[in-house]
């Protein structure tokens, strides 16, 4: 029998400092509302694997959402996750195309180039650094999902992971460690949620 929680219930439970309720409301959003960006992937080019990676970094959005009190609940939590999930498909599906159209000597010197600011450079250092603090293990798993396009299939095998699930937990813990230490830093992480979002 499916147990309901009301979209408030949930909203406090990430909004508060008790771990153990968020997590429990991100195992009730994720079993009520991954099969709707399943369904929504699949029927747009996309498979089941993509449909986690994507849903599972529109959970953490939302909980990022939460803590900055930009969720306003102007919609219902599954209305909202919806547009979550279809915005963030659609943006991974451009990029995609456009990835495949550029060969990596274009791509490396389009990261490389001088035009970059120093601004940039200083904000790539501190994220560096910020991954630094949240351990090797995770750095190792953030850095190859993030920053080199690993599938979480691939990042199971190379980092010993018993599974893609389990790589999959992992990335979702690493990443609530990684957004601690970047609410630490009010005057800066607008910028680095940005730059990390470019990733």
């Amino acid at each position: 029998m499916k147990i309901l929680i009301s979209d408030q219930k949930i909203i406090e439970a990430l909004g508060g400092a008790d771990e153990s309720k968020t997590n429990e409301a991100f195992r009730y959003l994720y079993r009520s509302y991954f099969p709707m960006a399943l369904k929504f992937v699949l029927q747009n080019n996309g498979n089941e694997a993509e449909a986690a990676d994507v849903f599972q970094d529109v959970l953490i959005g939302f909980y990022q959402n939460i803590r900055k009190n930009r969720f306003r609940g102007d919609s219902t939590l599954k209305t909202y996750l919806y547009s979550m999930v279809r915005n963030l498909w659609l943006v991974k599906l451009k990029r995609n195309q456009k990835t495949v159209n550029m060969d990596m000597g274009t791509e490396m010197k389009t990261l490389t180039s001088q035009s970059s600011t120093t601004s940039k450079e200083a904000l790539n250092q501190m994220v560096e650094k910020l991954l630094e603090e949240i351990g090797e293990k995770c750095r190792a798993l953030l850095k190859r999902y993030y920053f080199d396009n690993y599938s979480m299939s691939d990042i199971a095998d190379s980092e010993g992971y018993e599974n893609e699930n389990s790589a999959k937990t992992q990335k979702y813990k690493c990443m609530k460690k990684l957004i601690s230490l970047i609410e630490e830093k009010p005057h800066l992480k607008e910028t680095i949620y940005d730059l990390l979002a470019e990733k």
